[in-house]
């Protein structure tokens, strides 16, 4: 039976004996890769309304989701390193806090679409942020169309 070698055995890698040794390992990465793709988020956005994800925070903790509602408490912010951001509350029958780079041309009162990643809660530095959407690598869309 032939050997088949996991790199060059005569660097100090093991060769695999048989082809038991090379299922094995083959089982070990891919109980690997199962246990990382069930720990990882979500790369799809769940649609969810704002009063879903207020009613159960903790379901929805670290998932990408996208919700729309309606634009209020607009503020537009400079970092001290100099960055430009927004923060602004997105609301239906309930609000999140919402946080972007940039500033997207957003305006109190207008509907609005965002997906990011939300947060029950997040803490920055002496700051503590309940219900945030971050959407700092994704768009928000004006309007009540999706992203």
């Amino acid at each position: 039976m032939a050997k088949l070698t996991r790199s060059n055995p005569a660097a100090g890698m093991k060769a695999w004996d048989s082809s038991e040794d090379a299922s094995m390992a083959i089982r070990g990465t891919s109980l690997m890769l199962l246990a990382l793709l069930t720990i990882a988020p979500p790369l799809t956005a769940l649609a969810a309304s704002i009063a879903q994800i207020t009613a159960d925070p903790a379901a929805y903790d670290g998932h990408v989701v996208t919700v729309s509602g309606t634009v209020s408490a607009l503020r537009s912010r400079l970092s001290h390193k100099g960055n430009a951001y927004e923060t602004f509350e997105l609301c239906s029958s309930s609000c999140v806090h919402v946080f972007t780079f940039g500033h997207p041309p957003l305006h109190y009162g207008e509907r609005a679409t965002v997906a990011g990643t939300f947060t029950a809660v997040k803490h920055v530095g002496r700051y503590t942020f309940y219900n945030e959407i971050d959407t700092s690598s994704r768009d928000v869309h004006a309007g009540s169309s999706a992203p």
